[in-house]
């Protein structure tokens, strides 16, 4: 998963910066100013892993929530 985030990162800040040299800045700007578009992919990376494991922890929850309780019954026959 990482390896894959890594090349979708670097495409669209690649893009990006194809993107602002064709608009007239030098490729070092360009560079800057799609990194700062991305926030710094080091910060984009890291959202990335928090999303990803917050979705595991509410299919978690999910999952748990809908198994019968001890003297409550199946919560799927109401």
């Amino acid at each position: 998963m990482e390896k894959r985030m890594d090349a979708e990162l670097r495409f669209i800040s690649s893009s990006g910066v194809r993107d602002y040299v064709a608009s007239g800045m030098n490729r070092e700007e360009a560079r800057r100013h799609a990194q700062l578009a991305l926030r710094g992919l080091e910060q984009v990376k890291q959202d990335c892993r928090e999303a990803r494991v917050e979705s595991h922890v509410e299919d978690f929850l999910a999952i748990f929530s809908t198994r019968p309780q001890p003297g409550k019954g199946s919560p799927l026959r109401r």
